[in-house]
């Protein structure tokens, strides 16, 4: 790939701060530097930080006419109507309905259409016309770093103009295909180039530590046991919406230069510092107004503010640096008849604080525990939390197996010491009381973004670069002529494969119609590095997770002869492009002409007129027939006596009893069949 731009830019785009840092690709050694951001701290006053806060604030009218949220960044700057920023991280304190938060955790939300505009979620006080999608809401934090960046450094020359500046965007290296497809939109709607390029977090992360020791003995010097055999460092990023672990091995030869490999990446968690926030106000709430009882909508969204601020001020506090008993109070204002009563105060202490933290969040477990699969419990934004909130239980599963040399910890939810200390000594117990080496990372709020910007350095030298490939194999699942059988997939992406790679499925064809849409269930693994492409394997639960179909519609050009059955044989193909971005292509037509149709990710349902064909419940009829049952006990009129006990709380495990199978598991099909019984209940 040919480089010609000036400078590197690394974005961290994250769940509650945006960083932006930048490498001039002139130094002869990388010199990482964070941007300030220029940003609105009230109206008609500027604030520098280099953290952009993920919060986007919707402005009312006379704000809109009164140019209140104008940076004058541009000589002519249209009225603004939306700002964000630390203005709009203000705002939560006094209007949430009107603030955007989280919008990273909605572009991973797998069961909601991410092209919707659904946010501020649920909010009443901004009108529909006005909300934006998540894609939307990334593009605005995306869109601001682009202007601040074009007023200060991209002002002096032509060619520093930040289009014309190579740009990497971290995402979490748990991101399926389809949230790193939406990220890169997010990026074209703010206008940033085409040749974004997407990396890890944590290889981010990591890039940064290794930015001070750039030498063989500068790493031996901090890794001793280095010099003897290869080290497994896990690098743990707990943010301020996801968990992320990713493993890597490092290992160094007396005639080879620093090798480094990612060996492995964890699963998805929508798991992090917001739902510390929810924890520590569902405790607060029921201090506020007893057991049972429950804050209004606009009392609770001012509760969780007010306990991000108070969970960010204790957690910064050493254990032990203050008594025990000092107490932070924080208050939200009354309801109601009770309004001229004053606002309802709380207290707690840090070390309760601290240890409400430890417990729910990072508690003692033994190496063979499994995460729990019930729900939390905790109230939501709408967003599918992790239904168990202990990280040490997902690290746990996640390590089976492996022994951890070392840990780097990252993202703004282990700032705090005494977290990373409990995840090394929980690693220690797992390990027959051998600790891994806590590594320290500088810096923590920007190192992700300085560590993009530095990979981007490494890229143009050929030097240091972490190996690994594709962290996961892709698959596609065939047409079962029998229901209830597990479904067959054919491999189309190994794991592991390494950026400009095509692979082509010619021995495993398919018979498409013309000019009609069609829909492909894709599947992804982080378990299986075995398979190659078209190789055969039967689906399970544990192993593969379900991306949003895929679709497209196959039309000839103008002027080239139609089949007369109207069906097109067609292979599959999928493509690993130069900038680590997955593509995946029909290809079909006669030799002379051949045609390559992309596939693009159904975000929305489809209406049943465009469903490329009957889907069939994943389950046998007789056992459906006992879900039916079930419901109709419940829901039914008269309500049938098949089961005393059942009760509708009870519902969803018996009919997982019924089934044998796990909800996830469940098809569209499936769900569809149960429906009607469900919505009779409901109507009655």
């Amino acid at each position: 790939m040919t480089f010609a731009s000036r400078y590197v830019i690394g974005i961290d785009l994250g769940t509650t701060n945006v960083a932006l840092a930048y490498v001039d690709t002139l130094d002869t050694i990388s010199d990482s530097k964070a941007l300030p951001i220029v940003q609105l701290e009230a109206p008609g006053k500027i604030k520098e930080g280099f953290t952009l806060p993920s919060f986007c604030y919707f402005g009312t009218e006379a704000e809109s006419r009164a140019g209140d949220l104008n940076m004058h960044l541009e000589e002519a700057e249209a009225p603004a109507d939306l700002a964000v920023g630390a203005i709009a991280l203000n705002q939560c304190a006094l209007v949430p309905d009107r603030v955007v938060q989280s919008a990273k955790s909605w572009l991973c939300h797998a069961e909601l259409d991410r092209q919707a505009a659904v946010l501020p979620w649920g909010s009443d006080q901004v009108e529909p016309s006005r909300k934006i999608s998540p894609i939307e809401a990334s593009a605005c934090y995306l869109k601001h770093l682009k202007r601040v960046w074009d007023a200060t450094l991209g002002r002096f020359e032509a060619e520093f103009a930040f289009n014309r500046q190579e740009v990497i965007i971290t995402v979490p290296a748990s991101f399926d295909e389809a949230a790193q497809r939406l990220t890169l939109k997010a990026a074209a709607l703010a206008g940033f180039p085409d040749s974004v390029r997407l990396l890890e977090e944590p290889q981010a992360a990591f890039y940064y530590w290794l930015e001070r020791y750039t030498g063989k003995q500068a790493l031996l010097n901090c890794l001793p046991a280095l010099a003897q055999r290869p080290q497994l460092i896990l690098i743990c990023d707990v943010g301020g919406g996801t968990t992320d672990f990713s493993l890597f091995e490092v290992s160094v030869a007396s005639s080879q230069p620093l090798q480094i490999k990612r060996v492995a990446v964890g699963d998805h968690l929508l798991l992090g510092g917001d739902n510390i926030d929810l924890a520590l106000s569902h405790y607060l709430e029921e201090r506020l107004v007893g057991s049972g009882e429950k804050l209004s909508r606009r009392q609770w969204q001012h509760l969780v503010f007010q306990a991000r601020l108070l969970k960010e001020r204790i957690l910064q506090e050493r254990p032990g640096a203050v008594p025990a008993q000092v107490e932070y109070s924080l208050s939200v204002p009354s309801e109601g008849s009770k309004l001229m009563a004053g606002a309802l105060s709380v207290s707690i202490s840090g070390a309760e604080l601290q240890q409400l933290v430890l417990d729910g969040f990072f508690p003692e477990c033994g190496a063979e525990s499994e995460p729990r699969r019930s729900a939390s419990g905790l109230r939501e934004w709408g967003l599918p939390y992790a239904a168990d909130s202990a990280v040490t239980r997902h690290l746990a599963s996640f390590l089976r197996g492996h022994r951890i040399d070392a840990v780097l910890c990252t993202g703004g939810s282990l700032k705090p010491v005494f977290l990373q200390q409990r995840l090394c000594q929980v690693i220690s117990s797992w390990q027959g009381g051998e600790k891994p080496l806590l590594l320290e990372l500088d810096e923590m709020d920007i190192a992700v973004a300085k560590g993009a910007a530095r990979y981007g350095w490494l890229r143009r030298k050929l030097n240091g670069l972490i190996s690994g490939g594709y962290p996961r194999s892709v698959y596609l699942e065939l047409h079962q002529d029998r229901a209830g059988e597990a479904p067959q997939l054919v491999c189309l992406l190994p794991k592991g494969v390494e950026e400009g790679s095509t692979f082509c499925l010619e021995n495993r064809s398919f018979e498409l119609l013309l000019n009609r849409p069609v829909s492909f269930q894709l599947y992804h693994s982080r378990q299986r590095a075995q398979d190659k492409p078209g190789d055969l394997v039967a689906y399970n639960s544990r192993d593969f997770h379900a991306l949003p179909p895929l679709q497209t519609m196959l039309s000839l050009p103008s002027g080239q002869a139609k089949p007369k059955s109207t069906l097109l044989k067609i292979s599959l193909e999928a493509v690993l492009t130069e900038l680590g971005v997955l593509e995946l292509y029909c290809v079909g037509g006669d030799s002379q002409n051949i045609q390559r149709w992309r596939l693009e990710f159904c975000l929305r349902a489809l209406p049943p007129e465009e469903e490329a064909s009957p889907l069939q419940p994943n389950l046998d009829p007789d056992k459906l027939q006992v879900g039916l049952d079930l419901i109709d006990q419940l829901y039914g009129k008269p309500k049938r006596d098949l089961n005393p006990k059942l009760k509708p709380k009870g519902l969803l495990r018996a009919l997982e009893k019924s089934f044998g199978r796990n909800k996830e598991e469940w098809n569209l099909a499936l769900l569809r069949a149960l429906w009607p019984a469900l919505e009779r209940g409901i109507t009655k």
